[in-house]
């Protein structure tokens, strides 16, 4: 065979649509002329048709020539911005991330913020201190369940021991004396600090 590797990457180049070609391997089969050559297509980025071959014009005796794709080509795109998964909307899109990761949201995935369905404190009082410290939180959008309302205070938990729409009622212990903020998150609803 009186063809070489860098024969056939000249001539590949010299093709509009395939642009710069990148010899990557030979592997020799049974017999000398049984070679198996491996290109890199490095211009065009995705995955592009794969490349044909016309061997009705080689000598020699039964002479074949394949192509096959190891590898389709594809973008590696490392970190993905959240922007890139992100799509044109009249109403805010919900982003989400798992470990980090940014995730797509298929369906609709808008979500409008209404001030009537978010809790919101509007006081915090102390109103006993022993054995624990008991407090009174009153403000709107709370849930009657006590289950459903986490409270913290300075990042330490305060028990619920009962709840309506408009007052939480905690007990928390071993609080050092200080200025903290109070969160309370509501189940469905989210979550308001003071």
């Amino acid at each position: 065979m009186d063809i070489e590797y860098n024969d056939i990457t000249t001539i590949l180049e010299e093709f509009d649509d395939v642009g710069k070609v990148m010899f990557g391997s030979t592997v020799y089969g049974g017999n000398p002329y049984d070679i198996l050559w491996r290109f890199t297509f490095d211009t065009y980025f995705g995955n592009v048709d794969q490349i044909q071959i016309n061997a009705s014009f080689v000598g020699g005796y039964n002479p074949t020539a394949t192509t096959s794709t190891i590898v389709d080509g594809h973008t590696i795109i490392n970190p993905l911005n959240r922007g890139m998964l992100q799509t044109v909307h009249d109403k805010p899109q919900v982003t989400v991330t798992i470990n980090d990761i940014p995730s797509r949201c298929t369906g609709d995935c808008s979500y409008e913020w209404l001030p009537s369905s978010t809790p919101a404190v509007t006081n915090v009082t102390r109103t006993s201190v022993s054995p624990n410290t008991t407090i009174d939180i009153t403000g709107a959008g709370f849930s009657p369940l006590s289950e459903n309302n986490n409270v913290t205070i300075g990042g330490v938990a305060c028990v619920v021991t009962m709840a309506n729409d408009s007052l939480i009622i905690c007990d928390v212990s071993e609080v050092p004396s200080g200025e903290y903020s109070v969160t309370v998150e509501v189940n469905g609803k989210g979550h308001c600090k003071i």
